[in-house]
């Protein structure tokens, strides 16, 4: 598992602008799920998430189930912190094919 700490990665960056980028989603044919209960819900019907990020500090190891083709990425809570928009995510978001279109690599 990779771990990310530094808010000048790459990978980061791109989180940032799916959040906050409609066209950068669409581009893409990528989209971002916050929170336990919402990727729980999203992979019970279906979807498939490529990238699972997620800071222990907040999370406290809680792991999804049916993941495992996506990567898992560790992150520092200050990194997680300017990936998320919401205030409560606990502490784990998913990246994943938009509905309706395939991943783009």
């Amino acid at each position: 598992m990779e771990t990310i700490t530094s808010l000048q990665n790459e990978r980061v960056k791109r989180i940032v602008k799916l959040q906050r980028k409609a066209t950068a989603r669409q581009e893409t044919g990528l989209t971002i799920i916050e929170g336990a209960r919402e990727i729980i819900r999203a992979i019970e019907n279906g979807w498939k998430p490529t990238e699972i990020w997620q800071c222990d500090a907040i999370s406290k190891g809680w792991k999804p189930r049916n993941t495992e083709t996506a990567s898992h990425i560790q992150c520092l809570e200050h990194v997680f912190q300017k990936i998320t928009y919401r205030k409560n995510s606990d502490g784990i978001i998913a990246v994943g094919p938009l509905v309706g279109k395939n991943s783009a690599n």
